[in-house]
């Protein structure tokens, strides 16, 4: 309830917020409105969420260059082989640690055969614009409700699609899809 927690006219809802507040209300009290956060500091990310984040910034970066929606695969490819090193160095360089350069190789071939895929995707669907890590805010009966999208994509006439990248857990997000209760998908469409 809006009343219930001071300073709630200040909060603005995410995904990540009100997926906890339905599923783990005692962890949503104690993320949100007590503020109780734990140290980035403290561990290292998971494989799935490391790889996930630097696969998440090699596309981000991809289509912030500015003709990159008109390159062909190969081209996407090529601009992916030289980024990659950069992006590494700034957020994943957990794996130039001794014994990781498999890992490494691993990751290099999964997203730049995932990101050609998802390019040569975007061209066929006709494409007109991609926007990654677009900011996405609305008003609610509960308040301001935010996020960003992954990626925001125009279609001829304007349709838009939004794509949600995941490293990891395909089966269950299928599963979600199908039974049409993915619940980051559905609050971002209701947003746009």
């Amino acid at each position: 309830p809006r009343g219930a927690i001071r300073g709630w006219q200040k909060y603005k809802a995410s995904y990540s917020s009100l997926q906890n507040f339905i599923y783990n209300p005692y962890q949503w009290a104690l993320a949100y409105p007590a503020q109780l956060k734990a140290s980035a500091l403290l561990t290292l990310p998971s494989e799935s969420q490391l790889y996930g984040n630097l696969a998440h910034r090699a596309v981000e970066r991809l289509y912030r260059q500015p003709e990159a929606l008109g390159w062909s695969v190969d081209q996407a490819r090529a601009w992916f082989d030289r980024a990659l090193s950069d992006i590494l160095l700034e957020e994943g360089a957990v794996l130039f640690m001794p014994g990781r350069s498999a890992d490494r190789e691993v990751l290099r071939q999964r997203v730049r055969h995932s990101l050609g895929e998802l390019h040569r995707h975007l061209q066929a669907a006709g494409a007109q614009r991609v926007e990654p890590e677009k900011e996405l805010e609305a008003d609610t009966p509960l308040g301001s409700l935010g996020g960003s999208s992954d990626l925001l994509v125009t279609l001829a006439g304007n349709d838009q699609a939004v794509i949600d990248m995941k490293w990891s857990g395909k089966n269950w997000y299928q599963e979600q899809i199908k039974a049409q209760s993915h619940i980051q998908l559905a609050i971002y469409a209701r947003m746009i």
